[in-house]
Protein backbone atom coordinates (compact mmCIF):
# COMPACT_ATOMS: atom_id res chain seq x y z
CA UNK A 1 0.00 0.00 0.00
CA UNK A 2 1.64 3.24 -1.17
CA UNK A 3 1.43 6.72 0.31
CA UNK A 4 -2.15 7.88 -0.24
CA UNK A 5 -2.66 11.53 0.71
CA UNK A 6 -6.43 11.37 0.21
CA UNK A 7 -6.80 8.35 2.51
CA UNK A 8 -4.51 9.94 5.10
CA UNK A 9 -6.62 13.11 5.19
CA UNK A 10 -9.86 11.15 5.36
CA UNK A 11 -8.49 9.18 8.32
CA UNK A 12 -7.51 12.46 9.96
CA UNK A 13 -11.01 13.86 9.52
CA UNK A 14 -12.52 10.72 11.04
CA UNK A 15 -10.14 10.93 14.00
CA UNK A 16 -11.11 14.58 14.52
CA UNK A 17 -14.81 13.77 14.57
CA UNK A 18 -14.34 10.96 17.08
CA UNK A 19 -12.00 12.88 19.40
CA UNK A 20 -12.95 16.49 18.73
CA UNK A 21 -12.71 18.23 22.07
CA UNK A 22 -9.47 16.71 23.32
CA UNK A 23 -7.92 17.51 19.95
CA UNK A 24 -9.07 21.12 20.19
CA UNK A 25 -7.92 21.48 23.80
CA UNK A 26 -4.41 20.28 22.95
CA UNK A 27 -4.09 22.79 20.12
CA UNK A 28 -5.57 25.59 22.26
CA UNK A 29 -3.05 25.00 25.07
CA UNK A 30 -0.17 24.86 22.60
CA UNK A 31 -1.35 28.04 20.86
CA UNK A 32 -1.60 29.97 24.13
CA UNK A 33 1.85 28.90 25.34
CA UNK A 34 3.63 29.41 22.01
CA UNK A 35 1.83 32.73 21.55
CA UNK A 36 3.04 33.91 24.94
CA UNK A 37 6.64 33.00 24.13
CA UNK A 38 6.34 34.72 20.76
CA UNK A 39 5.20 37.94 22.42
CA UNK A 40 8.23 37.87 24.72
CA UNK A 41 10.54 37.38 21.72
CA UNK A 42 8.96 40.30 19.84
CA UNK A 43 9.40 42.58 22.84
CA UNK A 44 13.08 41.69 22.82
CA UNK A 45 13.31 42.45 19.09
CA UNK A 46 11.84 45.94 19.51
CA UNK A 47 13.64 49.10 18.38
CA UNK A 48 13.93 50.45 21.89
CA UNK A 49 17.36 49.49 23.21
CA UNK A 50 18.04 48.68 26.79
CA UNK A 51 19.39 45.96 29.03
CA UNK A 52 15.93 44.94 30.19
CA UNK A 53 14.64 44.68 26.62
CA UNK A 54 17.71 42.70 25.56
CA UNK A 55 17.26 40.31 28.48
CA UNK A 56 13.60 39.78 27.56
CA UNK A 57 14.69 38.89 24.01
CA UNK A 58 17.24 36.39 25.31
CA UNK A 59 14.68 34.83 27.63
CA UNK A 60 12.24 34.53 24.72
CA UNK A 61 14.82 32.84 22.50
CA UNK A 62 15.80 30.40 25.25
CA UNK A 63 12.15 29.65 25.97
CA UNK A 64 11.57 28.98 22.28
CA UNK A 65 14.17 26.20 22.29
CA UNK A 66 13.61 24.77 25.76
CA UNK A 67 9.83 25.18 26.03
CA UNK A 68 7.94 25.92 22.80
CA UNK A 69 9.84 23.50 20.59
CA UNK A 70 9.47 20.72 23.16
CA UNK A 71 5.75 21.34 23.50
CA UNK A 72 5.50 21.27 19.69
CA UNK A 73 7.26 17.90 19.77
CA UNK A 74 4.85 16.70 22.45
CA UNK A 75 1.81 17.88 20.49
CA UNK A 76 2.95 16.01 17.36
CA UNK A 77 3.52 12.86 19.40
CA UNK A 78 0.22 13.32 21.25
CA UNK A 79 -1.64 13.07 17.96
CA UNK A 80 0.45 10.09 16.90
CA UNK A 81 -0.55 8.30 20.10
CA UNK A 82 -4.13 9.57 19.99
CA UNK A 83 -4.84 7.96 16.61
CA UNK A 84 -4.19 4.62 18.32
CA UNK A 85 -6.13 5.28 21.54
CA UNK A 86 -9.44 6.93 22.25
CA UNK A 87 -9.65 9.54 25.00
CA UNK A 88 -5.91 10.00 25.35
CA UNK A 89 -5.18 12.21 28.35
CA UNK A 90 -4.49 15.81 27.31
CA UNK A 91 -1.60 15.91 29.78
CA UNK A 92 0.39 13.61 27.50
CA UNK A 93 1.02 16.60 25.23
CA UNK A 94 3.80 17.40 27.73
CA UNK A 95 5.36 13.94 27.36
CA UNK A 96 8.51 15.33 25.75
CA UNK A 97 9.34 17.10 29.02
CA UNK A 98 9.07 13.84 30.99
CA UNK A 99 10.76 11.38 28.63
CA UNK A 100 14.47 12.20 28.15
CA UNK A 101 13.96 15.96 28.09
CA UNK A 102 17.64 16.82 27.56
CA UNK A 103 17.85 14.44 24.60
CA UNK A 104 14.72 15.99 23.14
CA UNK A 105 16.18 19.49 23.37
CA UNK A 106 19.35 18.23 21.71
CA UNK A 107 17.30 16.63 18.92
CA UNK A 108 15.46 19.89 18.23
CA UNK A 109 18.74 21.82 18.30
CA UNK A 110 20.52 19.42 15.94
CA UNK A 111 17.62 19.42 13.48
CA UNK A 112 17.56 23.20 13.42
CA UNK A 113 21.34 23.41 13.06
CA UNK A 114 21.52 20.89 10.21
CA UNK A 115 18.67 22.53 8.29
CA UNK A 116 20.27 25.96 8.79
CA UNK A 117 23.63 24.74 7.47
CA UNK A 118 22.01 23.14 4.42
CA UNK A 119 20.04 26.33 3.81
CA UNK A 120 23.31 28.26 3.66
CA UNK A 121 24.06 26.32 0.46
CA UNK A 122 20.67 27.18 -1.01
CA UNK A 123 17.05 27.28 0.11
CA UNK A 124 15.97 24.12 -1.72
CA UNK A 125 18.53 21.79 -0.04
CA UNK A 126 17.40 23.19 3.31
CA UNK A 127 13.77 22.38 2.55
CA UNK A 128 14.67 18.87 1.38
CA UNK A 129 16.64 18.20 4.54
CA UNK A 130 13.84 19.61 6.71
CA UNK A 131 11.55 16.92 5.31
CA UNK A 132 14.29 14.31 5.60
CA UNK A 133 14.51 14.99 9.36
CA UNK A 134 10.79 15.67 9.80
CA UNK A 135 9.75 12.47 11.60
CA UNK A 136 12.68 12.33 14.03
CA UNK A 137 10.48 13.54 16.93
CA UNK A 138 8.05 10.66 16.50
CA UNK A 139 10.93 8.20 16.32
CA UNK A 140 12.65 9.58 19.44
CA UNK A 141 9.44 9.41 21.46
CA UNK A 142 8.63 5.89 20.29
CA UNK A 143 12.00 4.81 21.63
CA UNK A 144 13.39 7.38 24.09
CA UNK A 145 16.52 5.25 24.56
CA UNK A 146 17.95 5.95 21.11
CA UNK A 147 20.19 8.98 20.66
CA UNK A 148 19.05 12.17 18.93
CA UNK A 149 21.51 11.55 16.09
CA UNK A 150 20.16 8.03 15.62
CA UNK A 151 16.60 9.33 15.51
CA UNK A 152 17.67 11.71 12.73
CA UNK A 153 19.39 8.87 10.84
CA UNK A 154 16.25 6.71 11.06
CA UNK A 155 14.15 9.67 9.92
CA UNK A 156 16.35 10.04 6.83
CA UNK A 157 15.91 6.35 6.03
CA UNK A 158 12.17 6.40 6.73
CA UNK A 159 11.46 9.45 4.56
CA UNK A 160 13.44 8.12 1.61
CA UNK A 161 11.19 8.38 -1.42
CA UNK A 162 8.52 10.27 0.55
CA UNK A 163 9.89 13.79 1.01
CA UNK A 164 7.83 15.08 -1.90
CA UNK A 165 4.76 13.24 -0.56
CA UNK A 166 5.17 14.98 2.79
CA UNK A 167 5.72 18.33 1.09
CA UNK A 168 2.56 17.95 -1.00
CA UNK A 169 0.62 16.93 2.13
CA UNK A 170 1.72 20.14 3.84
CA UNK A 171 0.95 22.13 0.71
CA UNK A 172 -2.60 20.74 0.64
CA UNK A 173 -3.24 22.52 3.97
CA UNK A 174 -2.01 25.91 2.73
CA UNK A 175 -5.51 27.14 1.89
CA UNK A 176 -6.80 26.04 5.29
CA UNK A 177 -4.01 27.92 7.08
CA UNK A 178 -4.72 31.06 5.05
CA UNK A 179 -8.41 30.82 5.88
CA UNK A 180 -7.52 30.36 9.55
CA UNK A 181 -5.51 33.59 9.47
CA UNK A 182 -8.66 35.44 8.38
CA UNK A 183 -10.40 34.17 11.54
CA UNK A 184 -7.50 35.39 13.73
CA UNK A 185 -6.46 31.78 14.40
CA UNK A 186 -9.81 30.60 15.74
CA UNK A 187 -10.36 28.15 12.89
CA UNK A 188 -6.80 26.87 13.37
CA UNK A 189 -7.59 25.93 16.96
CA UNK A 190 -11.04 24.44 16.50
CA UNK A 191 -10.46 22.52 13.27
CA UNK A 192 -7.40 23.05 11.06
CA UNK A 193 -4.73 22.38 13.71
CA UNK A 194 -6.22 19.10 14.94
CA UNK A 195 -6.91 18.01 11.35
CA UNK A 196 -3.36 18.84 10.25
CA UNK A 197 -1.56 17.18 13.17
CA UNK A 198 -3.69 14.04 12.83
CA UNK A 199 -2.89 13.89 9.09
CA UNK A 200 0.83 14.19 9.87
CA UNK A 201 0.50 11.36 12.41
CA UNK A 202 -1.25 9.08 9.92
CA UNK A 203 1.39 9.95 7.31
CA UNK A 204 4.13 8.96 9.77
CA UNK A 205 2.48 5.62 10.46
CA UNK A 206 2.18 4.98 6.73
CA UNK A 207 5.79 5.70 5.83
CA UNK A 208 6.97 3.86 8.96
CA UNK A 209 5.12 0.70 7.95
CA UNK A 210 6.59 0.86 4.45
CA UNK A 211 10.12 1.52 5.73
CA UNK A 212 9.92 -1.47 8.06
CA UNK A 213 8.46 -3.72 5.35
CA UNK A 214 11.21 -2.72 2.91
CA UNK A 215 13.96 -3.30 5.48
CA UNK A 216 15.17 0.31 5.52
CA UNK A 217 14.23 0.57 9.21
CA UNK A 218 14.54 -1.99 12.01
CA UNK A 219 11.19 -2.38 13.79
CA UNK A 220 13.07 -3.21 16.99
CA UNK A 221 14.26 0.39 17.24
CA UNK A 222 10.68 1.66 17.24
CA UNK A 223 9.16 -0.65 19.84
CA UNK A 224 9.68 1.48 22.94
CA UNK A 225 6.12 2.81 23.21
CA UNK A 226 3.08 0.66 23.87
CA UNK A 227 -0.21 2.00 22.56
Amino acid sequence: MGFDRIRIKENAKTHYELNKWNNVLVILIYTLISGGVSVVEKVGDGDEFGLAVAMIGIIGSVASLFVTSIIYMGVAVWFQRAIHREKLDVGEMFCAFKERYTDNVLLVFLKGLFVFLWTLLFVVPGIIKAYSYSVAEYIKMENPNISPSRAIDISKAMTEGHKMDLFVLDLSFFGWHMLSALTFGILEVVYVGPYYYAAKAFAYEEIKAEAIASGRVDAGELSGYSY
